[in-house]
Formats: C-alpha cells, structure tokens, sequence
C-alpha cells in the first residue's frame, strides 16, 4: 500500500501530535475547572440584563404661534428666508429624540 514508515515518525506524528492535541483541547478545561482552585476565584456576579436603545432625533420647525410647518412648505421657501425667518424668531426650530428598544 505505501512505504514503510520509520518508527520514530510514528512517535512524533502518532503520539506527540495526539498529544498536543489533547493537551490544547483538554488543557483549558482542566485549567479553568474546579480541579485548579488557585487560579479561579469566586464569580461576585449573580445576574445581569442589556438594554440597546437606538435615538432618532427629528427637527420640527413651527412658526411663532406654535403651528408645525409642513414638508411641502419647508420645500418651497427660499434658503435665504428661511435662515432669516430662523434668526428673528418667526420660525422656530425643536429637536424631537424619539428612543427606540432594540434588545
């Protein structure tokens, strides 16, 4: 079927590489395990919980009587009247944060 193969390969690819293979698999798990009580200590922690929130936030703009202006109108009016109505005070500008549960 094949070559014959010498006896000292056999060890180092037989034995040794089963070895090491043990060695990383089993390894930790005896390292981490109760069987080592130096290296692991007490866990203080009982429970826990996560909570992932996702803000939108909106502009609104309203005019001085607090009416919410329209998309249609905020398309329509010149950029420059606009940042004037916005520095006198005709228009006023509100940020709307509007949080959203995730997880």
């Amino acid at each position: 079927m094949g070559s014959p193969v010498e006896p000292l390969d056999k060890c180092i690819f037989g034995w040794f590489g089963t070895g090491a293979i043990l060695t990383l698999v089993v390894g930790p798990l005896i390292l981490f395990s109760d069987l080592m009580p130096g290296l692991v200590g007490f866990n203080p922690v009982l429970s826990s919980d996560l909570s992932v929130f996702i803000n939108m936030n909106q502009t609104r703009y309203s005019d001085f009587q607090g009416s919410i202006l329209t998309n249609d109108y905020l398309r329509e009016i010149d950029q420059d009247d606009f940042e004037r109505a916005l520095e006198n005070g005709t228009i006023i500008a509100s940020n709307l944060t509007t949080p959203y549960l995730l997880y």
